[in-house]
């Protein structure tokens, strides 16, 4: 390949296309890592309910005159019903179908902007048409981020924990 300077356009639609492929890819991990936070506490909640649920009458009945374990099974119960409500009341199902959809999409996008930038590499290059590509992926890109909704668990201290992993996948992408 030729040498290339700063102002080669392919170069710049290089560089710019990374910064969205990043971003995609982030965003994909995120909601990934999303449905797998909300994904523990719903399958811990659903096995703790059932636990308590279904061997509530045999157990309650045994443990009920034992001492100690009156209380014991008490704060069991008590917590399986806060958890089947506080699962119930965060909408825990609608979130991880949510992050899903945003995983989908976002997964969609990232492996659009892979194929764009390995075309890059190897078509004989056409600006224009480059370029209108490039548009395009951006504003599929607005409207993927357009749908995302806030989360609980989405904090800054995960949000870095992701992007950390995230750049360690795409250390070494350059220009080839």
């Amino acid at each position: 390949m030729a040498n290339t300077t700063a102002a080669d356009p392919r170069e710049q639609l290089w560089a710019v296309s990374f910064d969205t492929y990043y971003d995609a890819f982030f965003e994909e991990l995120l909601a990934g890592a999303l449905i797998d936070r909300w994904g523990w506490l719903d399958d811990f909640t659903k096995i703790f309910v059932a636990l308590t649920a279904s061997s509530s009458a045999i157990s309650g009945w045994a443990l009920w005159g034992s001492p100690g374990w009156k209380t014991i099974w008490l704060v069991c119960s008590g917590l399986a019903a806060l958890l089947s409500i506080v699962n119930t009341a965060l909408y825990v199902q609608n979130r991880i179908k949510g992050h899903a959809d945003d995983k989908r999409r976002f997964v969609q996008l990232r492996t659009e902007l892979e194929t764009f930038r390995s075309r890059l590499q190897v078509e004989k290059f056409d600006a224009d048409r480059f370029n209108k590509e490039f548009v395009e992926l951006r504003k599929i890109y607005g409207e993927a981020v357009g749908l995302l909704s806030n989360d609980t668990f989405r904090t800054r201290g995960f949000e870095e924990k992701v992007q950390k992993q995230l750049n360690e996948q795409v250390r070494d992408q350059t220009l080839g």
